[in-house]
């Protein structure tokens, strides 16, 4: 067989990629998949299950080779085992380090099912796997590393693309196909909002955070995917695909500001056409990054919302204690916090509890410093050692591993696991627990603080002379009306009197924004507001359970074979077009 046959056979394989089959396991009384529920917005019921994100990268390498494959999203044991049987050339399985004793039993499927079928596991749990964990009695690690035929520890496209003599292998990434995100308040498909399409901009992150999985999986090196043009191109076609003008899209980049003429460039496409004035981002970034722009500036690139890595608040001679290159910057977490909110660009603060300078005598006062800052949304995890990163490594060495570190422990919660230099595990998950209470009493909703945010925008920006800035005043004008009565809502149910005051503050601050209402149209606002209140409040007795596991519908995703020449310079922008015809069954379409 010459080189040419060998690889049309290999283009032509079937493929099958796929995750770990569920239902899952709930830690610390919540889904680890449900993004507001159990991180961003932990303990508000109205947003339990609210934003349970698909496994974008099933399908982003599905789209991306030319081969016939199946994509099977959260199966159950029977739907795999069914896969199995109609007897693919290459299974591909997502690797959470979390899975991997239900991946090992997947792998001895497949070998007992279909034994000539080719097995690869990637994602970041195969670092862990390289590494191994300390409590691994059943060998798993061991079983794996010799039962499994690829291990991918790089960029899957390419490594896919080369794996199957796809070429050409350097052809641009699309990512057309990919579900969006569904914003669903209660997990009540009747109170659906909105749908937010996601891209992959980037991978790795060169900040190198010594706790930082995702980071040491690339070896603290940054892989492009998408350039700007790539980017807008894309957004346009989700702007024709979801029949809407204004749309939030999620951009995966561990620090997209660090490249400043990328974000200006993708700002000056969204500016370019009005008809995408309504395109605006959510990314990460950290604040040595974002002092390259002014807040308007960012604004003004689309920006909606940006992750920040706070870690802590508490310094030591005037330097930060959590000494991260990422945090080097000349505007303290304050300022920046309160100059993004006056702009209208929603924040996600991020902090870690347990730090080796974190003490009984101050770890409350670093909880208030992030209580304070009043992110729209937070992260508040105990600090935990990855294996394959810098500080598993010291942890290790120092002796502060305990030996049973298992997989099912690999999760933003656990606290067993390891010797904390000043706390028991049991007292971390207390002060846990203390610094949700707080962010819940004092803050309230973060339904109030996208309001807020909302509100001084529109006041900042309604009679701007920046066309664009302008525009994006009627969007946050629109938002303030809308949310109107939710606040009047939250302030008849608010967890406490402090965040009472706070929601019945922030009302008369976007009545006052509006401009004067008729004594007939406070009234009925009154009234709304009101009825509203007793609806959260019926909905979240309605809702406030804690499941024993996570149950998500199951999607089966079949993406017919493609020749790769079909893909290129179709667009003329992003390089290759839509793929079409891409039969779907289950629940929704891909």
């Amino acid at each position: 067989m010459d080189g040419s046959e060998q690889s049309d056979r290999l283009t032509h394989a079937r493929v099958l990629i796929t995750n770990a089959y569920g239902p899952y396991d709930v830690k610390w009384n919540q889904s680890p998949s449900d993004l507001l529920g159990a991180r961003l917005a932990r303990g508000h019921v109205m947003l339990e299950r609210a934003a349970e994100l698909p496994t974008w990268s099933l399908y982003l390498l599905a789209e991306n080779i030319s081969n016939p494959t199946t994509v099977l999203e959260y199966p159950r044991w029977e739907d795999f085992t069914d896969a199995v049987r109609e007897g693919y050339d290459y299974i591909a399985i997502e690797t959470k380090t979390i899975h991997v004793p239900r991946i090992a039993r997947m792998v001895k499927e497949i070998h007992a099912l279909s034994p000539k079928t080719k097995i690869i596991l990637g994602g970041y749990g195969v670092s862990t796997l390289h590494e191994g964990v300390p409590c691994d009695p059943d060998k798993h690690r061991d079983y794996l590393l010799a039962n499994v035929d690829h291990f991918c520890r790089s960029e899957g496209v390419r490594f896919l693309r080369e794996l199957l003599g796809d070429a050409p292998f350097d052809r641009p990434i699309t990512q057309y196909t990919l579900p969006p995100a569904p914003i669903v308040p209660y997990d009540d498909k009747k109170l659906h909002l909105t749908d937010m399409p996601a891209m992959l901009i980037a991978l790795g992150c060169p900040s190198a955070c010594d706790f930082c999985n995702t980071s040491a999986f690339f070896h603290h090196k940054k892989v492009a995917i998408l350039s700007p043009a790539e980017v807008y191109a894309h957004m346009k076609h989700h702007q024709k695909k979801l029949g809407r003008d204004e749309i939030t899209f999620i951009l995966f980049d561990e620090d997209m500001f660090l490249d400043s003429a990328y974000v200006r460039e993708l700002g000056r496409l969204i500016r370019s056409d009005k008809k995408s004035w309504g395109f605006r981002w959510i990314s990460f970034g950290s604040m040595r990054a974002l002092q390259q722009y002014t807040p308007e500036e960012l604004r003004e690139c689309g920006v909606e919302g940006i992750w920040i890595g706070v870690e802590s608040g508490l310094t030591d001679a005037g330097e930060n204690k959590a000494t991260y290159v990422k945090r080097t910057t000349e505007v303290s977490p304050p300022q920046l916090f309160q100059s993004l909110r006056e702009v209208g660009i929603l924040t996600i603060g991020s902090t870690i509890l347990g730090f080796e300078f974190h003490t009984p005598q101050n770890i409350a006062q670093d909880i208030e410093y992030f209580v304070n800052l009043r992110p729209t949304f937070y992260q508040i995890g105990p600090m935990r050692p990855c294996p394959g990163t810098k500080l598993y490594k010291l942890m290790q060495k120092n002796e502060k591993i305990k030996p049973n570190y298992s997989w099912e422990d690999f999760h933003l919660w656990e606290t067993g696991t390891h010797h904390f230099d000043h706390f028991t595990g049991e007292e971390v998950q207390r002060w846990f627990e203390h610094a949700h209470e707080r962010m819940k009493t004092v803050n309230g909703s973060p339904v109030l603080q996208i309001y807020e945010t909302h509100v001084l925008a529109y006041e900042r920006f309604r009679n701007s002379t920046n066309a664009f800035l302008r525009y994006q005043s009627t969007l946050d004008r629109k938002a303030v009306e809308g949310l109107l009565p939710v606040i009047r809502g939250l302030e008849w149910t608010a967890p406490s009197k402090q965040a009472a005051k706070r929601a019945h503050n922030l009302v008369a601050a976007g009545r006052s924004a509006l401009g004067d209402s008729t004594p007939v149209k406070k009234a009925y606002q009154r009234a709304l507001g009101e009825l509203m209140g007793f609806g959260l409040w019926y909905m979240d007795r309605k809702h406030k359970s804690t499941p024993k596991q996570w149950a998500p519908d199951m999607r089966r995703t079949r993406y017919p074979y493609r020749e790769a020449a079909a893909w290129v310079g179709v667009t003329g922008v992003a390089g290759v077009a839509p793929a079409a015809g891409a039969a779907v069954e289950g629940v929704a379409a891909a």
